[in-house]
């Protein structure tokens, strides 16, 4: 058996002969360059995403367009706006689109490109709160990696003690550790994959 690629037993039962055991194969683990390729495609994409619309509450607070990816000019109601916006997009960048969009099921554009895709553990496709908790896991949890994390660490840094902070960001970067580790693994399942119960796979 090549490695990343399991297989799961399933019986079948007969009528008047006795259940049989066989194995199907389930579809092989993403390799790493092509979990490499997604992750860079999807960083972009919803880092983009996350910018459009910080630039554009920011354009409409100074009254001029204005083309940043910063809130450090902005007061505190259009900053939290601009964070809860932005932040809002890049969810929607990674549930929505794989829930969503014809022929990208359980695929966001970078994983498309790499014709990979995210399933649960038995390669079914991945359900609605499974794809919301590995979003949100690895966008606030593993917060190393993603520009929404940087901006919501911005806003509590302005208005919140910048030392507790600091300490969920040492979190995030022990949680990222962790993550990168599991990555090197067989399965390649990251903490993100392990806590929403879902794996990512190579696309038929």
């Amino acid at each position: 058996m090549k490695k990343g690629r399991t297989s799961r037993p399933t019986v079948i039962e007969m009528s008047g002969t006795k259940p049989k055991r066989i194995r199907l194969k389930v579809l092989p683990a993403a390799s790493l360059p092509r979990r490499f390729l997604a992750a860079a495609v999807d960083g972009y994409g919803s880092a983009l995403c996350a910018n459009l619309i910080i630039t554009l509450i920011a354009s409409l607070t100074q009254g001029q367009l204005l083309v940043t990816a910063s809130i450090a000019g902005l007061s505190r109601g259009p900053a939290i706006a601009a964070v809860c916006c932005s932040s809002c997009a890049v969810l929607a960048y990674f549930v929505m689109i794989p829930m969503l969009v014809p022929g990208f099921e359980g695929q966001t554009p970078g994983k498309r490109l790499a014709q990979i895709r995210i399933t649960n553990r038995e390669g079914k496709p991945a359900s609605p709160a499974q794809l919301g908790t590995r979003a949100l896991s690895f966008l606030f949890l593993e917060q190393t990696f993603n520009n929404a994390a940087f901006l919501v660490r911005t806003l509590l840094t302005r208005f919140l003690n910048p030392g507790l902070v600091q300490g969920v960001y040492v979190f995030g970067l022990a949680a990222s550790l962790v993550s990168v580790l599991l990555l090197l693994k067989t399965k390649r399942c990251m903490l993100h994959d392990k806590l929403a119960g879902t794996q990512v796979s190579a696309a038929e």
